[in-house]
């Protein structure tokens, strides 16, 4: 199926806290904003004309190399709104011996994902139509993502709008829209239930991703950026958490990519495949109805 690389690399990104956290109005909509500029910085990538191509001599070396290169997407990677934060990483890699057809392959099955990362333990696909001018997959996923850190393990139901263009037989982009995101509670037991949205601990209330993927010199190269909106760190402990989260958002890139690039070289290999379980149907979005 064709879906995006969809990531928990923004779930998770900070400390339990004494008190729940509600988004607001005002957060959401300076998220969007953000968003909105975004896309708009992409959009030559949706087009054809890909960042990576134009990347350094030496940039690309290492990513052959085997390096795989992360980085703060905007700014120091944490960004300030109305009550919210915006975490905003980028990262590259070069998955070796592979066609465009086998990265796209395992990147657009996102039924697959609760076999390639260890964070997703249920995915599926809700729906999806292609569109031939231009050329595009459209779909829609469910994924529940299970973050642990040293002080807290979040769940959430994620339902995300996935895009894939295909501007060149050797590039294609992909965008994610993760709209709703809900947390949830005592997953796996009889009480299990799903927070209202934008309710709970406030570690992901939105989550968006965008990659490229372009085959040159004998292999695949991926640049991807995964951005996500949370909840502002506690009064008097931000000083605390703010380098433990930046060093779990760049961290998730990383291996985010990592596995991508496992799964691709290896089809055979499936680390978590014994730990994850399908998604149950599910055609309501939001999980509503």
């Amino acid at each position: 199926m064709k879906v995006a690389l969809l990531t928990a690399g923004v779930i998770a990104v900070a400390p339990p806290v004494a008190a729940a956290a509600e988004l607001r109005p005002d957060t959401a909509a300076a998220y969007e904003r953000y968003i909105s500029a975004f896309e708009r910085r992409f959009e030559p990538e949706m087009q054809g004309r890909l960042s990576i191509e134009r990347a350094p001599d030496e940039t690309r070396r290492r990513l052959r190399a085997g390096e795989i290169l992360s980085w703060a997407g905007s700014g120091d990677g944490i960004l300030d709104l109305p009550d919210g934060l915006v975490h905003h990483w980028r990262g590259a890699a070069f998955i070796p011996d592979a066609t465009l057809a086998d990265v796209l392959a395992v990147a657009r099955d996102s039924a697959s994902y609760s076999r390639i990362y260890p964070w997703i333990v249920q995915s599926a696909i809700i729906g999806g139509e292609r569109l031939t001018a231009p050329p595009t997959d459209r779909s829609r996923v469910r994924l529940r993502m299970k973050r642990r850190t040293r002080w807290v393990t979040t769940v959430v139901d994620l339902w995300a709008e996935v895009e894939y263009r295909y501007p060149s037989e050797d590039r294609a982009t992909a965008s994610s829209n993760a709209d709703c995101i809900r947390e949830v509670e005592n997953e796996g037991k009889r009480n299990e239930r799903r927070l209202p949205v934008g309710q709970g601990g406030g570690y992901l209330w939105r989550a968006n991703t965008y990659t490229a993927y372009l085959e040159r010199e004998g292999g695949v190269y991926v640049d991807f950026h995964t951005v996500g909106l949370s909840r502002d760190f506690p009064p008097m402990l931000g000083w605390l958490i703010e380098p433990i989260a930046r060093r779990i958002g760049r961290g998730s890139v990383t291996e985010t990519l990592k596995e991508l690039r496992r799964a691709v070289v290896d089809p055979a290999r499936q680390p978590h495949g014994s730990e994850a379980a399908p998604a149950p149907p599910e055609p309501a979005w939001c999980g509503e109805g």
